[in-house]
């Protein structure tokens, strides 16, 4: 399934995030090369326990918004479709409506409408 996919690329990226700020947090902290190494590795271990606990929660909540979204389409498609309907309707109109004065408007050298003129 897609979601399942772009789920853990979701959750790579993040826990790939997560490790990359770790590290940097832990770097720029003065400290001894040992004690360094030490907590960047706990750190390290954490968040891929937590991101492991996590993973089904998350999969299972990309799961669900996915399938919600799915349901919404024919709703927004047809509200879409509505609404372009609605755009042309009107924009029918204003044109008609601009026909239509400019037949009535006058001409300026004989005083006569072209509606007068037009049978």
């Amino acid at each position: 399934m897609a979601s399942d996919k772009e789920g853990s690329g979701f959750l790579s990226g993040f826990i790939l995030g997560a490790l990359a700020g770790a590290a940097l947090v832990a770097l720029l902290t003065p400290r001894p090369g040992d004690e360094m190494r030490a907590e960047l590795r706990e750190r390290a271990t954490k968040l891929r326990e937590q991101a492991r606990e996590r993973m089904p929660e998350i999969r299972d909540r990309a799961e669900e918004l996915a399938s919600r979204a799915r349901e919404q389409i024919p709703e927004v498609r047809d509200r879409a479709e509505e609404l372009a309907a609605l755009a042309r309707e009107r924009g029918q109109a204003a044109v008609e409506g601009l026909r239509n004065a400019a037949v009535r408007r006058r001409v300026p050298e004989t005083g006569v409408t072209e509606s007068d003129t037009v049978s």
